[in-house]
């Protein structure tokens, strides 16, 4: 095949050490080591610094222009100068083979579609979290007793991108299974594609077994936003160290206030480490005994499986997991051996579960985990993302 042209378009690329940016830059990274030229294409606000290159990619940062915050939302700013940004872009790069509309799926979709129509391109939606249905209530959130109403042109709009769209790449099955029965996109159209983990970056600070009397449970995420469910993981804690546990939580990301625990014991308990680039991550994670993913009971949460899991598991850590029953996590955890999900948001019941997972965690199989890990290996799937991509051209 003769050398492609592609065009990722996203809110977020380095330095913004996102798991949304971590996937993009991987798919960036396949592409580029096949010969292709690759575009990325970041919508940045006004006040955002430019994102940089990591590679030879070609990095483009397009500023949206912002209405006065009591009037309107950024969803209206980039709409209203969809035209302007198509045409000019559309003389910076040419020759486009494939235009990926990438994180947040709904708002890179909107511009995708018509950059791939003015440039006649193939369009190919990656679907990282259900964030059509969150993105809609935040650009919304001005107009409260309205707010029901505006989301339904944001929604009906993506949706009907998303049907026009020549494929669409989810990051978990229920996604996939999702955008088949309730988007009525064509099965033919839909791929999924995992997240997955650098196994061979994490390789090297694999713990085979825990030494320690002090148990670590390692959190990953953006810890400020609830559905991250903070709180609620500290109240776990909390109960288990009144049951003679010795726990620990290293919480690395950004943290809001801790201002709400009282419990001194606890604070004493919380490790916070700012946000680091990937490479950095397994270095803070070596020494941990265990994972830990809480999840609220909605549906972009309840369809996905959080980028976390597989770089706990790529450490060959075991997973305390809770959240709403049936949900995708439990499926992926229960599936494939990886540790423990407890369906509840009771915190006396989850701190029960945690002090039974705790004392049986030299039981389970790491080497068996770290298999798991291998085969979600995330330059497999980036290649793979590349090759569905080669033969749609």
């Amino acid at each position: 095949m003769s050398k492609i042209n592609v065009v990722f378009i996203t809110r977020w690329y380095v330095p913004e050490w996102k798991a949304c940016t971590i996937r993009i830059l991987y798919f960036v990274k396949s592409f580029l080591s096949v010969g292709a030229n690759v575009y990325v294409l970041i919508l940045r606000s006004p006040h955002e610094l430019p994102c940089t290159r990591v590679d030879c990619e070609h990095v483009i940062n397009v500023k949206l222009f912002h209405f006065p915050r009591k009037i309107t939302a950024e969803y209206f700013s980039l709409l209203t100068n969809m035209p302007r940004l198509v045409n000019k872009l559309s003389k910076i790069i040419m020759d486009i083979n494939a235009i990926i509309a990438s994180v947040p799926p709904a708002d890179t979709a909107f511009m995708g579609y018509y950059l791939s129509k003015f440039l006649n391109s193939k369009l190919i939606i990656d679907v990282r979290d259900l964030w059509e249905y969150t993105i809609a209530d935040i650009y919304t959130w001005h107009f409260p007793k309205l707010q029901h109403i505006l989301s339904k042109p944001y929604i009906s709009s993506y949706l009907s991108i998303a049907e026009r769209a020549d494929l669409i790449t989810t990051s978990s099955v229920g996604q996939k299974v999702f955008y088949e029965l309730n988007y009525r996109v064509n099965r033919n159209k839909l791929r999924v594609i995992y997240n997955g983990s650098d196994s061979g970056l994490f390789s090297r600070y694999i713990r085979q077994r825990c030494e320690s009397d002090t148990f670590i449970g390692i959190g990953l995420g953006e810890y400020e936003a609830r559905y991250q469910m903070l709180s609620t993981i500290l109240y776990i804690i909390s109960k288990v160290l009144r049951k003679g546990i010795n726990i620990k939580l290293r919480a690395i990301g950004k943290i809001g206030s801790l201002d709400f625990i009282h419990d001194s014991k606890v604070k004493d308990k919380v490790e916070i480490i700012k946000p680091l680039p990937y490479e950095m991550l397994p270095i803070v994670m070596k020494n941990a005994s265990f994972g830990v993913i809480g999840r609220p009971n909605t549906l972009p949460w309840k369809l996905s499986v959080p980028v976390k899991l597989f770089d706990y598991i790529a450490c060959g850590l075991p997973i305390f997991a809770f959240g709403p029953p049936k949900s995708e996590l439990q499926f992926f955890i229960e599936r494939f051996g990886l540790g423990m999900y407890v369906p509840s948001n009771d915190v006396d019941v989850l701190a029960n579960k945690l002090v039974e997972f705790i004392k049986n965690l030299d039981n389970y199989d790491r080497k068996h985990i770290l298999k798991v890990a291998r085969f979600f290996d995330r330059r497999k799937w980036a290649k793979r993302f590349v090759k569905v991509v080669e033969s749609l051209l």
